[in-house]
């Protein structure tokens, strides 16, 4: 198939009453939906190609039952998710010697089975590389505003980049644009908080000499060794190849080390880390991290509480996933931003591209009660980063399960 990209069309000659922020999965998800059911959209996305995208994801997600995969199966995307996926997954759960306290789905068919984030991208942007005319990469939204001139109850929004230009005026806009989104910012002042973690990631190649350590360690699926407010794990990527990701408590914002600029020095990185964060650890444990030899990328773990799902509604603007509801990671973000979509999606549909404010309202009324429930369950992540994890991570788990898992 001949793939190209297309010249976005203008303003004036756009049919499209909706645009979509953020080529991520809840926009992509959206964007499919709407495709399906034949309604114009356009979708813009800040990062310059899907290989820029590709790149900076990374790792793996795993997706449930009534939410992530149902939405999938309404898109018509289920089987093609289902020949990127991986359906034995078992997990393990260390302490910081190495010592597996909990192995879960040993043998099992996952009802959760994981996919590669960037498969997952593929597979939302209808295949390799495949999408690019739909997506108008390259264009980082500045701000979303109500159209020059017009009052809270006729103006349509228009999006203004970085650049200077700006596209509309739309009926809807849909923030699916992350953690900092533009749109939320239309909508309420509330912001992102740092909650003090930090994740370090890379990967292993199946040529290092560590890795059949790794492979002893993890096996297919995951490993997450915990302890002391901290955690070092591996996943099994598609590719054959190891992720690995350590998750450091770290200072307040303003005194957060150059994280920037020390990922381009691994050496100096995993010396620093280690020093600072691991020692005492077992030594196959922090390997791991040392033997590592992907590139490394920081992720701040960013929160919003409740006050961030209040806005008061206005016309023109909505949010799904992380725009609208941010987490730290704790397997349901990707979820419910793909639920999100799904719902939106529905709503939009019922009530009819003439009608897009009744479908919002609609939609923000399912939306915001289960978004403060996903804010509100914190207890496994924070039992994960406990000074005397897996301990208390183990109890729950066992208790939520009604009797103990393998050990």
């Amino acid at each position: 198939m001949t793939l190209h990209t297309t010249t976005p069309p203008s303003p004036s000659s756009s049919p499209s009453k909706i645009a979509i922020l953020g080529a991520g999965p809840s926009g992509l998800l959206l964007s499919n939906l709407l495709t399906q059911s034949h309604i114009p959209h356009r979708i813009f996305d800040r990062l310059p190609s899907p290989a820029t995208a590709s790149k900076s994801t990374s790792g793996t997600l795993d997706l449930h039952e009534g939410t992530g995969l149902l939405a999938l199966e309404r898109a018509g995307l289920l089987e093609a998710f289902k020949g990127k996926a991986r359906y034995d997954v078992p997990q393990r759960f260390a302490d910081a010697k190495g010592g597996v306290k909990l192995i879960i789905g040993e043998g099992e068919v996952s009802e959760r089975p994981e996919v590669d984030r960037r498969d997952l991208q593929g597979i939302l942007l209808g295949g390799e590389g495949e999408g690019e005319g739909r997506v108008e990469w390259g264009r980082k939204v500045k701000v979303v505003k109500r159209e020059d001139g017009k009052g809270e109850e006729e103006g349509g929004v228009v999006v203004e980049f970085e650049d200077g230009q700006t596209e509309g005026w739309f009926d809807l806009v849909v923030g699916a644009d992350g953690s900092w989104s533009k749109a939320r910012s239309f909508l309420t002042s509330v912001k992102p908080t740092y909650t003090g973690r930090y994740a370090l990631t890379s990967t292993l190649s199946p040529s290092s000499p560590f890795f059949a350590t790794a492979t002893r360690l993890i096996g297919p699926g995951n490993s997450i060794a915990m302890g002391h407010g901290r955690i070092i794990s591996g996943m099994e990527l598609g590719s054959g190849a190891y992720y690995v990701w350590a998750g450091v408590p770290c200072p307040p914002e303003d005194d957060l080390p150059d994280f920037a600029t020390l990922v381009q020095d691994p050496v100096k990185l995993k010396k620093q880390l280690i020093e600072q964060h691991f020692q005492g650890w077992a030594d196959d444990v922090v390997g791991l991290l040392k033997e590592a030899d992907g590139e490394w990328y920081a992720w701040p773990f960013y929160a919003m509480g409740e006050e961030g799902v209040n806005w008061t509604g206005r016309r023109g603007v909505t949010l799904v996933g992380d725009a609208a509801h941010l987490i730290p990671p704790n397997g349901e973000g990707v979820n419910s931003a793909l639920y999100d979509s799904m719902l939106l999606a529905e709503q939009i549909v019922k009530h009819g591209v003439d009608h897009l404010d009744e479908a919002v309202v609609a939609y923000e009324a399912i939306l915001k009660p289960r978004a403060k429930e996903l804010i509100a369950d914190t207890d496994m992540i924070e039992l994960m980063y406990a000074q005397n994890a897996p301990d208390g991570f183990v109890k729950l788990f066992n208790d939520m399960m009604g009797g103990e898992q393998k050990e």
